[in-house]
């Protein structure tokens, strides 16, 4: 992070109870992924490599590095403004077997 960080700028990021508990059987490089855009996201929740899912400008994915694979949230905006991972939609293409848990 540069010198201008300030954490009162920061969103809350917090995986869904499902989809922590998929990261927890997740091979490493896909956890390490999803951490790496979970940093994104606290500083920037419409990141822009992430897309609107729909028509509800809160509901985004994104891209993780070095997977075929997308990090889907929602955005809570407001007083306790935070961001909620929903799911983890990876394809077969990224790891032997399409499951990588």
């Amino acid at each position: 992070m540069d010198e201008d960080f300030d954490a009162a700028e920061l969103w809350p990021v917090e995986p869904s109870l499902e989809v922590e508990e998929l990261l927890v059987a997740a091979p490493d490089s896909l956890h390490h992924a999803v951490l790496a855009v979970q940093l994104r996201l606290m500083r920037d929740p419409w990141d822009p490599a992430s897309a609107s899912i729909g028509r509800d400008p809160h509901s985004r994915d994104i891209p993780l590095e070095g997977h075929a694979a997308l990090l889907e949230y929602e955005i809570v905006p407001g007083p306790h403004r935070h961001v909620v991972i929903t799911a983890v939609q990876w394809w077969h293409t990224d790891i032997e077997g399409g499951n990588p848990f």
